[in-house]
């Protein structure tokens, strides 16, 4: 395997540029050495601009990266198969409905000799944000994507919270599941994506709508109070209609 590793790293306010080049890639043949030297590379340059910052030399890493920092972390993982497993991959990708999935198949690497490459996206921590498997078009997995239980964490009726909903609600109610990634029709395009519906206040009258969010993003309400109001509020909306 081929590990590519690039970063980038700027101050915002002004653009400044950590290097004259602020930029960086690099090639290694295993991740663990790649997401360490890109990791170290990485907070090498956001140390630098700290220091030469005096109003943040005092402050955490964690307040100068949200306030004054751009950057990106990203990886790529290039998937290099010898001659017969690439028969093999492309016999899977033509009939990849009919896959036979025993208990004992590990579904990571399944799934991994049939992409082109596995990009991944960091924090400055070097924690994942996301990884999409190419192939031919991108789908977004997450290593707890390969977890037994995934899919199914949480059930049809249940109120969870999203961690960044782009339309401002934090509850929801779940309408459907994915299902187990083991037992899903084509494990290949499958994607851990539950569809939620939540209300919200639009010219004094109660809406709502349905959109999909990762697993990743949400969390089960324990608090039956909030859940019964959120139920309560979603039974008595009204579907908003967008106009075309």
């Amino acid at each position: 395997m081929i590990y590519h590793v690039e970063l980038q790293v700027y101050v915002n306010q002004y653009g400044d540029l950590c290097e004259k080049d602020s930029f960086y890639s690099n090639v290694h043949s295993s991740y663990k050495t790649a997401h360490q030297r890109g990791l170290q590379e990485l907070n090498r340059r956001i140390n630098k601009l700290k220091a030469a910052d005096p109003d943040y030399r005092d402050k955490t890493i964690d307040l100068f990266v949200k306030e004054r920092l751009c950057y990106n972390f990203s990886m790529h993982e290039l998937i290099i198969l010898d001659e017969e497993e690439e028969d093999t991959a492309k016999i899977v990708h033509y009939f990849d409905n009919n896959v036979q999935i025993s208990d004992d198949t590990d579904l990571y690497e399944l799934c991994r000799n049939q992409s082109n490459r596995i990009d991944y996206e960091f924090d400055y921590w070097g924690n994942i944000i996301y990884r999409v498997e190419i192939r031919g078009m991108g789908y977004l997995r997450m290593p707890s994507d390969y977890e037994e239980n995934a899919g199914v964490r949480f059930s049809v009726g249940d109120v969870v919270s999203v961690k960044n909903n782009p339309y401002g609600e934090k509850y929801c109610i779940v309408t459907h599941i994915p299902g187990r990634l083991r037992n899903a029709k084509n494990i290949f395009t499958w994607e851990n994506v539950y569809e939620l519906e939540f209300a919200f206040i639009e010219e004094g009258k109660i809406l709502k709508i349905a959109e999909t969010f990762f697993e990743k993003d949400i969390e089960k309400v324990e608090d039956k109070t909030i859940s019964q109001q959120v139920k309560k509020l979603i039974s008595a909306a009204a579907y908003k209609i967008f106009e075309s």
